[in-house]
């Protein structure tokens, strides 16, 4: 986002330079983050997708179910077309992949990146819906239909980057990265930062205003006023549209009768 704000007005081509031009107190720390957060992607993502395929071994609703396998799916895509090229880029002091690879570098990250971030915000409105309304749980074909539109439009937005503006790629020796002309032209400027306010801004603040009404509900459900009926009545817990009902407080569990006579 701050690269589409700020970018300069001038000819990507000229950066010819395949070397880096980041000194050592800059490229070391950047191999290291990209090394671990490079191993820590694959490993986990690959894990989740891996244990949820073949042992279903995440506890989750079927809509969160999806929406996490998704996601991993979409963290893979983009640590192999972003964060290792740029591992390979600052370990080896200069871009030596190819022009082919610095084109998928410079467009390919645009597909995950949006599917990323809607990924994330479908995840965290899906759990505020099931605190709003427990009784009324999603049906695995509008999350998979929602899921669908997800990446189509993330792939929309590839296109258009790409192939609309027919952009090119090239390599910038300051930043270690390779940038896409769509930059350059002042549609196409202006269309990136459109996308970056639309896919960018407005998801991270979204999530943020949910998870802090999350928050609260959860700290009314562990800290019930005096006054309140979760206090005298017992707390109820919504997990995934399952209702699970503790008994009021003091009541004599062993006595308690079960609708139709039978004891409890």
């Amino acid at each position: 986002l701050l690269y589409t704000i700020k970018f300069e007005q001038h000819d990507i081509e000229t950066m010819s330079n395949s070397a880096l031009e980041l000194s050592p107190r800059v490229s070391v720390p950047l191999s290291v983050y990209f090394l671990l957060a490079s191993t820590l992607a694959l490993c986990g993502n690959s894990l989740v997708l891996y244990a949820s395929l073949r042992y279903r071994a995440i506890s989750l609703d079927r809509v969160c179910f999806g929406l996490v396998q998704h996601l991993a799916a979409a963290d893979l895509v983009y640590t192999m077309s972003a964060s290792l090229p740029a591992l390979a880029t600052y370990l080896s002091g200069g871009w030596v992949l190819g022009p082919g690879l610095c084109f998928l570098q410079a467009h390919l990250p645009f597909l995950p990146g949006v599917a990323n971030l809607l990924l994330v915000l479908a995840i965290t409105l899906h759990r505020l819906y099931v605190i709003s309304f427990p009784f009324r749980a999603l049906r695995g074909t509008t999350a998979r239909v929602g899921t669908a539109l997800i990446w189509l439009l993330s792939a929309l937005i590839f296109v258009i980057a790409t192939f609309y503006f027919r952009s090119s790629a090239s390599f910038d020796p300051k930043i270690g990265w390779c940038v896409s002309s769509v930059y350059e032209s002042p549609s196409g400027h202006l269309f990136m930062l459109v996308i970056s306010i639309m896919f960018v801004c407005l998801p991270l603040v979204t999530m943020t205003v949910a998870n802090i009404c999350l928050s609260w509900v959860a700290f009314k459900v562990a800290y019930p006023s005096s006054s309140g009926s979760l206090k005298r009545h017992g707390v109820v817990v919504f997990d995934h549209s399952r209702e699970v009902a503790s008994l009021p407080r003091g009541s004599d569990r062993g006595s308690v009768s079960c609708e139709g006579g039978g004891g409890a």
